[in-house]
């Protein structure tokens, strides 16, 4: 910029934010959680409005307690408490997303509260009905359900995913998931069918939709391997 150029207070604001942040993760990469949370903390404190907000409000509430089991404070009631904060202020983020995801899978997985998860995967969808992760929630509420055995009401869910978001990945995933409610209902014929029906539809997107994505090709051979293992205990 030219020497007489006048910054807006903003682009300042933002880079004392920035770098409280590159600080605040250094010390979350280095093991010193605890001391990363207050970081983190003392960000949103001082720099609510800044770029990076969301991020540290992310980025505490996983040091906090985090879904996937990486290293954290063991502390799940209060990254419930932080993820839910996140999503109530930030709720327009597309991190807002993945928190009110991260905050089912605790409910379900620290918490031990199945129901509460479910409500949280439903009320995703209700709040983000145009999310690419709406699919996702739609599907994990399903595994919930047929957990409790409400067989149809699972299966009502998976046949309204593949209605209503017929580009997303998730079909595949709800597809097998009929299959593996009718393994569970204890209709074999059935299940053998839609099984069935799942191996036609991963080979499917293997050779074809995804015949160039080593990843998606990864993900569908997985999902092959498993379906053969269902029939073959049928």
């Amino acid at each position: 910029p030219a020497p007489d150029a006048v910054r807006h207070p903003a682009a300042e604001y933002n880079r004392l934010a920035g770098e409280q942040m590159r600080a605040a993760d250094a010390l979350s990469v280095a093991g010193k959680l605890a001391e990363a949370v207050s970081a983190y903390e003392q960000i949103l404190a001082k720099y609510p409005l800044a770029d990076v907000a969301v991020r540290a409000a992310y980025a505490r509430a996983t040091a906090l307690c985090h879904p996937d089991g990486a290293p954290s404070l063991k502390q799940p009631e209060k990254a419930v408490e932080a993820l839910n904060g996140l999503v109530e202020r930030y709720g327009q983020d597309l991190l807002a997303e993945y928190a009110m995801l991260d905050l089912a899978r605790l409910r379900e997985t620290a918490l031990g509260d199945a129901d509460a998860a479910a409500e949280t995967y439903r009320a995703f969808e209700a709040r983000y009905p145009r999310s690419s992760l709406a699919a996702k929630a739609a599907v994990e509420t399903a595994r919930l359900l047929a957990a409790k055995g409400r067989h149809e009401d699972a299966m009502l869910t998976c046949r309204t995913v593949i209605r209503k978001y017929p580009d997303s990945d998730e079909v595949m995933t709800a597809t097998v998931r009929i299959a593996d409610i009718y393994r569970l209902a204890g209709d074999k014929d059935k299940a053998r069918q839609q099984y069935e029906a799942a191996r036609r539809m991963a080979q499917d997107w293997h050779d074809n939709k995804y015949g160039v994505d080593v990843g998606k090709q990864a993900w569908l051979e997985g999902i092959l391997e498993d379906v053969r293992k269902q029939l073959g205990g049928l």
